[in-house]
């Protein structure tokens, strides 16, 4: 621990000041000495699912004390900042990179980290402290952050209340989709005409984005309206299920050859199979090859 307290030291005293301090292992090792977990070989087998469920809420309250950490960086940046005469708009700026470079993250997962762990810090205290508590992990609390982020703050108080109450029910506990939509229930009861005013902004910004990618592939990213999705989606299911069972491609593979088909102009999928005498002759009757 002396070592870690003399190299803050330096730093603040002018010295060499360190970019990045490295923790003495025995440090980290100490953040878990109150776990006390037994490994899985003095588990009976019975004994598995509730051992990694206990890792799992450990897990989560580190992921917590971590979140806290890139919050409290961000506010001694901003203030280092903001004493240099920076631009408001330019206080905190660098402080995703530094998260970055520091747990081996891209700028854009850094920043989230960043802004997941202001919000705990302000407008959800009750969502801070069960993530603490390992009753919740990191991706539910990021459905809660989001699914929030345009609540009023005299409504916010209420919102989280009820959204625990719904997440942690014992025997209960909601995953991230049943998640997300019980929130969107919860909203839409306390908050309807901001429910409306919210699914506005949201469809005005639907759109459709194709990035590349190596090895000669792209990415495709889309916010569509949920009609819009699903009809997308049934007709994708349709083209994939129209050929016969001898296409050697999967489900996946299909409707992506679906998507450019329909890019196309073509209102089929093409079969691939080469041997179409090993489908039976019904489902030769009812599906293109």
């Amino acid at each position: 621990m002396s070592q870690f307290r003399s190299a803050l030291g330096r730093r603040a005293a002018g010295g060499d000041k360190p970019l990045w301090i490295p923790l003495p292992v025995y440090i980290i090792e100490r953040m878990f000495e109150h776990v006390r977990l037994p490994v899985p070989g003095e588990c009976a087998t019975a004994e598995l699912v509730e051992l990694m469920a206990a890792h799992s809420r450990a897990e989560s309250a580190h992921a917590q004390r971590k979140l806290a950490v890139a919050a409290e960086l961000f506010r001694r940046r901003e203030a280092e900042d903001a004493a240099a005469g920076a631009w408001t708009s330019q206080l905190g700026e660098f402080v995703p990179a530094e998260v970055g470079v520091g747990l081996t993250i891209s700028k854009g997962v850094a920043s989230t980290f960043v802004s997941v762990g202001q919000v705990l810090d302000g407008r959800l205290p009750a969502t801070k402290a069960a993530f603490a508590r390992g009753e919740l992990d990191y991706s539910r609390v990021r459905v809660i952050v989001k699914r929030t982020a345009h609540i009023a703050q005299a409504l916010i108080a209420e919102v989280e209340r009820r959204i625990l109450a719904a997440a942690l029910k014992p025997g209960r506990e909601l995953v991230r989709g049943r998640l997300a939509n019980a929130i969107d229930r919860i909203i839409i009861a306390l908050d309807p005409d901001g429910a409306r005013e919210r699914r506005t902004r949201a469809e005005a910004d639907r759109g459709v984005q194709i990035r590349p990618d190596g090895d000669g592939m792209c990415s495709l990213w889309g916010a569509l309206t949920g009609v819009s999705g699903r009809v997308v989606d049934e007709r994708l299911r349709q083209m994939a299920n129209g050929v016969c069972g001898s296409d050697p491609r999967s489900m996946a593979q299909r409707r992506a050859d679906g998507l450019t088909a329909l890019a196309l102009g073509v209102d089929r999928l093409a079969c691939t199979c080469t041997d179409p005498a090993r489908v039976p002759r019904r489902r030769r009757q009812n599906r293109r090859c």
